[in-house]
């Protein structure tokens, strides 16, 4: 189904599931070198990321009893590769999870309750404390959220957008988008916030200007009017572009130019990707040609757009074209399957650090493979 899909785009999309066969090349560079392992936990784990040392991870899981759990190294007599160090429980469940600012030790956790609950995670003494927690979303649901320095921007089932300054422990309502949100990221080193809604509204609002006068800035509309906008994902290093993934299984590639009023955002390329609605997205945190998208049809597809990097400077600009923002996307683009199972389980959500990627199934398993050859 997901590897139809995408057989359907590219030729080039390669499973390590037949090793054997000859066309298999990139997926076989991809994972040539890597181990992979993984962990069966009691609960089932709905966002997962990796802490600063890449063999520590917290994860949040779903009731029936709603909790965050910390891991770290197994020790020799282990039969896991991870070992639970912490946990702590929550009254409700997770909607989505990202750490504050810089540092990989204060996280963030929208719930289903309308609250939002900061916790401060020790790898070293093995524990989870929970700092404070915010209601944001009276009588809807706390769904998604992104921070940056010290302000945390929370996005609810309502279509609010509040803000939190974590150091002077104050909210505010920043704006209301016309649907729930279901997703956001921020652009501009912060200054902007993408909000994706579940009328499949991309908004991208500037949180700059006084809060009265906060406006989408810009909306893109979706290929199909109501097919959600599930996931969002800002490009590392070129704050312009952004990727957007969608209840359909389709993923949106677009130019945000910055939030430049003279120019509107564009989208640039569409693609069905998933036979169900897309988790999350992620660019690789420095080698940003790698793209990671997961969904509920229990596939984790990496893209490798390396090969269109070579597409040459734009005359007018001078700068290197994106190869995401380029017309020869997917004539050059190659598909490697992560999750090959017969029956998979639906990808909740991932996490990725230098070479590594963990992955959160809703069957309970995390799975972790390291050692995956990017270029």
């Amino acid at each position: 189904s997901m590897l139809a899909a995408a057989m359907k785009h590219s030729p080039q999309l390669s499973t390590y599931a037949d090793g054997d066969n000859a066309g298999n090349v990139p997926s076989q560079r991809l994972l040539s070198k890597a181990t992979h392992s993984s962990l069966l936990i009691n609960n089932r784990p709905t966002r997962i990321s990796f802490l600063s040392s890449p063999s520590s991870f917290l994860t949040a899981c779903l009731g029936p009893q709603p909790s965050l759990l910390l891991y770290g190294p197994a020790t020799a007599d282990d039969d896991e590769a991870f070992r639970q160090l912490a946990h702590v429980n929550l009254p409700a469940d997770p909607n989505d999870m990202t750490f504050l600012g810089a540092n990989e030790s204060c996280f963030v956790v929208p719930l289903v309750d309308g609250s939002v609950h900061v916790v401060m995670v020790d790898e070293n003494e093995k524990g989870i404390r929970p700092f404070h927690r915010i209601v944001t979303h009276e009588g809807a649901e706390a769904t998604c959220v992104s921070a940056v320095d010290s302000s945390i921007i929370v996005g609810g089932s309502d279509g609010k957008v509040v803000m939190i300054d974590a150091v002077q422990n104050e909210s505010r309502v920043v704006t209301r988008s016309g649907a729930g949100i279901e997703c956001m990221t921020t652009l501009s080193g912060g200054a902007v916030v993408a909000t994706g809604n579940m009328a499949g509204m991309i908004n991208l609002w500037d949180l700059r200007s006084p809060s009265s006068a906060i406006t989408p800035q810009f909306t893109v509309s979706p290929k199909v009017f109501g097919d959600s906008c599930t996931a969002l994902a800002a490009h590392p290093a070129q704050t312009n572009i952004l990727a957007g993934g969608y209840e359909s299984g389709s993923i949106s590639f677009i130019d945000a130019r910055g939030g430049n009023r003279d120019q509107p955002p564009e989208t640039k390329n569409t693609f069905e990707l998933a036979s169900g609605p897309i988790t999350k997205m992620s660019f690789h945190p420095v080698l940003s040609d790698n793209l990671f998208a997961s969904s509920v049809d229990g596939s984790l597809v990496h893209w490798d757009a390396a090969a269109n990097s070579q597409a040459g400077l734009s005359t007018s600009t001078l700068t290197r074209l994106s190869p995401w923002l380029s017309s020869t996307l997917e004539s050059s683009s190659i598909f490697n399957a992560l999750q090959t199972d017969e029956y998979p389980a639906t990808v909740n959500s991932f996490s990725i650090k230098d070479d590594s990627i963990l992955i959160a199934c809703d069957n309970q398993q995390i799975r972790h493979t390291t050692g995956m050859t990017l270029v």
